[in-house]
C-alpha cells in the first residue's frame, strides 16, 4: 500500500518492509474507496516474484495506483513502493509523511536495496504533467523526455509491467493545465494551479463514483545490446502505455467546453 515502517524509515515486520499495524489502520480507508469505484485489477498474475517495475499513466489523481497497490498485497502479499518526486523529501513536515506512506525518492541510493529485497516498485513518469492538465486531454501519454525509470531498469535487469485505469481521467473534472500555468509563474511543477470539480461538481472534493477497471500487460524485459538500449526501452514501454490507452482515449467523453485556461 505503499506503506513501510514508520516515519524515521525503520523497516516493519510485514512483507517488503511494511509495517502491519500502520497498514490495518488505513487499510479500511482503502476498502471503502475500492467499494466506492468498483475496483477490479486484470492481469495481476504477470507481476512476477522477484523486483519489477511497475509504470503506468497518472490517473487525476492517482487513486488506482493506489488501489493496485492495494490489491497487490492482499492477493499476493506484495509490497509495492511508489517512487516519488524527490522535492517533496526536502519539504519540512512533507518529507516525514512521505517516509511514513514508504514512499521513496527516484535519486536516492536506497532504490538498490528495495530492488536487492525483491521489491515491486510503482513508477508513474507523467506525475503532474498527466495529472492537473486539462480534462480536454483524456487518456494521453505526457511524459516528456524523462526516462529515468528505463535507466533504473537497465541497471538492476528489471522486467516492466505496465498498467492503465479506465475511469481514472472521470475522477475529477479539472479546468486548467495546472502543470504549466505552474512551471510558467513559479518555476515549479509542485504547484498545480487548476481547478479539480469532484463528486456533485465540488471544488477539491471527493472523487466522483465512477467505476476504476485496471489492467496489467508486460512484461518488457530490458536489452543492453539495443544501440541505445535506454530510449529502445522508453519507446517500447511507451508504445504499450499508448496501446492501452488508445481505446480508452476513443470511448472517453469529450471534455469541457469553453474553457478559459487551457
Amino acid at each position: 500500500m505503499w506503506i513501510s515502517g514508520p516515519g524515521d524509515g525503520a523497516p516493519g515486520q510485514g512483507p517488503g518492509g511494511v509495517d502491519p499495524a500502520l497498514f490495518a489502520r488505513v487499510m479500511p480507508f482503502f476498502d471503502r474507496l475500492a467499494r466506492r469505484h468498483d475496483h477490479h485489477v486484470f492481469g495481476l498474475e504477470r507481476v512476477p516474484e522477484g523486483p519489477s517495475l511497475l509504470v503506468g499513466y497518472h490517473g487525476r489523481p492517482a487513486i488506482d495506483a493506489f488501489l493496485l497497490a492495494m490489491t497487490l498485497y492482499r492477493r499476493r502479499g506484495r509490497a509495492v513502493r511508489g517512487v516519488s518526486h524527490a522535492a517533496w523529501f526536502g519539504v519540512p513536515g512533507v518529507a516525514g509523511l512521505c517516509r511514513g506512506l514508504g514512499l521513496v525518492s527516484g535519486e536516492e541510493p536506497r532504490l538498490g536495496e528495495l530492488l536487492g529485497a525483491g521489491e515491486p516498485l510503482l513508477v508513474l513518469p507523467g506525475g503532474s504533467r498527466e495529472c492537473f492538465r486539462s480534462s480536454r486531454v483524456r487518456y494521453t501519454l505526457d511524459w516528456g523526455q524523462r526516462q529515468g525509470y528505463a535507466r533504473l531498469a537497465l541497471r538492476h535487469t528489471l522486467p516492466i509491467l505496465l498498467f492503465v485505469t479506465e475511469g481514472a481521467d472521470d475522477l475529477y473534472q479539472i479546468y486548467g493545465d495546472g502543470y504549466r500555468l505552474s512551471k510558467r509563474l513559479t518555476g515549479t511543477d509542485l504547484l498545480p494551479l487548476c481547478l479539480p470539480l469532484g463528486s456533485h461538481g465540488l471544488p477539491f472534493g471527493p472523487s466522483r463514483p465512477v467505476k476504476l477497471t485496471t489492467r496489467i500487460s508486460g512484461p518488457i524485459l530490458p536489452d543492453p545490446s539495443a544501440p541505445d538500449p535506454v530510449a529502445a526501452l522508453d519507446a517500447a514501454v511507451r508504445a504499450g502505455v499508448e496501446a492501452m490507452l488508445k481505446p480508452l482515449r476513443e470511448r472517453a467523453a469529450p471534455g469541457p467546453r469553453g474553457d478559459p485556461w487551457s
